[in-house]
């Protein structure tokens, strides 16, 4: 007997993690990047409030390509 989902309490509490990855093409500038990343960070938190569970950046040089690229990396998890 397989049983109905909607009926279990947990099927509305889950949680999920989102990946954002956001892109500078002049590494020097690393302080607009920054900011970029703030400003998306608190806009999460003000939409998700205390769903966001927890976010955690990161800024390295990515030179996957012919020139260096600043990588901003945020890691979101959302309670749902």
């Amino acid at each position: 007997c397989k049983q109905d989902e909607r009926m279990h309490k947990d099927y509305l509490n889950g949680k999920t993690q989102v990946t954002v990855h956001i892109y500078n093409n002049d590494y020097k500038k690393r302080g607009t990047l920054s900011e970029m990343m703030m400003k998306l960070e608190h806009a999460v938190r003000k939409e998700f409030g205390m769903r966001l569970l927890q976010s955690d950046t990161q800024i390295i040089v990515d030179s996957s390509t012919g020139s260096d690229l600043l990588h901003g990396i945020i890691d979101f998890n959302i309670k749902y």
